[in-house]
């Protein structure tokens, strides 16, 4: 195949033509035989619609070797003649040597000969030129990526330093943005070439721009009875099925259309236009999916909030504040949530959509937190009655009590505020009557503390009902036998607190609510200690809560609400 050349082009501009408004002349190619492929090279096709819409006569090559690319230009000379403005569009490979500019067809094997003479290839100074021949405006509009094909020294891919006739005007842009641009901006009845391209991020005019440039007239009249696209199709279709080909492409463009709009109105305007259309029965569908989700609008508005998880959890922590149960605290919204979204709404005298806008959650976060105020001063007037009654207890039974005052303190209050103090007191109690027991209950006591059984204490209690130890040894006993009678509540309330899956961070955060609260847990180090379980039960307590010493969802709520609100 030879170049197509200067002569070439002119010949065909002076064939014999038919009338046109405008002449536009679209060529994609993305599917390279030996070169790299050109993502998104034939989009620009998409476009041939809206130009056809707005009256003008459009030639479309897709994918074309030189062949074909020459019968394209062949047919935009037969309606240029007359046209008041021409744009020819194309998108794919390009290659310099530093002064000229070559458009790979799909078949180049390699562009090395282009600087010989004689290739299958389209030299773009010569498609200037072409269009230097117009009376009106001429707009060539070139798509192009950077590409990765390696060429012989004298040659890179791109554009080289293109000088534009007077009367014609270059853009350029990625071949995804091209499309868009074309078809959006410069196919619109009044659009102003040069204030789209100003006002676009992704083109840019290649050389100087002119003061003003209308493609299309604002008050251009279609007439809808004259053929408006010529294509120059892949492969070796038949031309008789033009017709049947140029609607199939409408018809996939208004579907598009409908699609990203994805409303009734938008399905509905497909159908409109065609009503026995390729995709007229998934637009029937998608219609009724939209009318029987009644509440589609406000899933899309929370939709596109984008919430992240984190979010999520602390809308879900707030409804939980207000005793509106979610059955979980997870960031998944599943149906116990959106119950719950519904039960506050209703309450607030919102629509009961079950979705949350942006207006509401700032509601709901204001709520919780005046719920949480209004709680912490409930449980700080709580434990400071609970720590009064503690001391009176403490003086009563403890200051200057015997071994039993200090085993009462420590049933009534095993978390107490002395209750360390209780047990230091015992333990050199029990220290000095190991002392004073003779040697045989003394050795006898040892093992039965060492193995810490009830059957052990019970047999020491059978043999020495009146012995030195009985009160540690009653103590022991009730603490084991309580313990067993607990052991499905202890292994339920360990499970509660795994199931939450806390992170070293987020115990770290629980111990340090705890310290701020003058509770003691220890080393705010994010392990859970002994402390820190007396630490819990003790804020569990003064906040009504189930009292385990475990991290459960209601401790979680109120505790991380404390803290994080506050």
């Amino acid at each position: 195949m030879k170049q197509i050349g200067l002569a070439g082009l002119l010949s065909l501009f002076l064939a014999g033509s038919v009338a046109a408004d405008q002449a536009v002349l679209l060529i994609g190619t993305e599917r390279y035989r030996y070169l790299n492929n050109v993502s998104g090279g034939t989009k620009v096709v998409n476009a041939a619609g809206n130009f056809e819409e707005a009256g003008a006569t459009v030639v479309v090559v897709e994918d074309a070797e030189i062949s074909r690319i020459e019968g394209g230009l062949d047919d935009l000379a037969d309606v240029a003649e007359d046209a008041d403005a021409v744009l020819i569009a194309m998108v794919g490979q390009f290659v310099t040597d530093g002064t000229r500019t070559w458009y790979m067809a799909r078949t180049t094997d390699t562009p090395d000969h282009l600087l010989e003479t004689g290739t299958d290839a389209v030299l773009v100074e010569n498609v200037l030129t072409f269009l230097d021949q117009i009376d009106g405006p001429a707009v060539l509009a070139l798509g192009l990526r950077q590409s990765e094909d390696d060429y012989i020294d004298g040659l890179s891919p791109g554009l080289g330093p293109l000088e534009a006739p007077d009367g014609v005007t270059i853009v350029r842009a990625g071949p995804d943005y091209l499309a868009g641009f074309l078809g959006e901006d410069v196919a619109q009845p009044g659009r102003d070439l040069v204030e789209a391209v100003t006002d676009a991020e992704g083109a840019a005019f290649v050389g100087e721009a002119p003061d003003r440039l209308v493609l299309i007239p604002r008050d251009q009249a279609r007439d809808r009875d004259r053929p408006r696209v010529i294509l120059r199709p892949r492969g070796d279709e038949d031309q008789s099925d033009v017709i049947a080909l140029v609607r199939e492409r409408r018809d996939n463009l208004a579907w598009d259309a409908a699609s990203d709009d994805d409303t009734v109105e938008g399905y509905r305007a497909y159908l409109d236009q065609f009503p026995r259309g390729r995709h007229a029965t998934a637009a029937r569908i998608a219609i009724d999916r939209i009318l029987s989700e009644p509440e589609r609008q406000a899933r899309l508005a929370e939709e596109a909030l984008n919430l992240s998880r984190q979010e999520r959890q602390q809308i879900q922590r707030d409804l939980t504040i207000l005793d509106y149960n979610t059955r979980g605290i997870d960031g998944i919204f599943g149906p116990g949530t959106r119950q719950a979204i519904t039960n506050w709404q209703q309450q607030n005298g919102l629509e009961q959509s079950s979705y949350l806008t942006t207006v509401q959650i700032r509601l709901l976060r204001e709520q919780a937190q005046r719920r949480s105020d209004i709680l912490e001063a409930e449980a700080q007037r709580e434990r400071e009655r609970v720590e009064r009654e503690d001391r009176a207890y403490w003086r009563e039974t403890g200051r200057n009590g015997g071994e039993g005052d200090l085993r009462r303190y420590l049933e009534r209050y095993p978390d107490g505020l002395f209750a360390d103090q209780a047990r230091d007191r015992l333990n050199r109690i029990e220290e000095d009557a190991r002392a004073a027991a003779a040697g045989e209950e003394r050795r006898v006591w040892d093992r039965y503390r060492e193995v810490d059984s009830v059957a052990g204490y019970r047999e020491y209690l059978e043999r020495y009902p009146n012995g030195s130890f009985r009160g540690q040894a009653r103590e022991r006993l009730t603490a084991l036998e309580n313990a067993q009678s607990g052991q499905a509540d202890r292994e339920r309330a360990e499970a509660q607190e795994r199931a939450l899956g806390l992170n070293t961070i987020t115990a770290r955060l629980v111990e340090a609510r705890l310290a701020d609260l003058g509770l003691e847990p220890g080393a705010v180090d994010g392990r859970f200690t002994d402390d820190t379980r007396r630490a819990l039960r003790r804020y569990q307590r003064s906040r009504n809560l189930p009292v385990t010493g475990y991290m459960n969802e209601p401790t979680a709520v109120r505790l991380l609400a404390d803290s994080i609100l506050r």
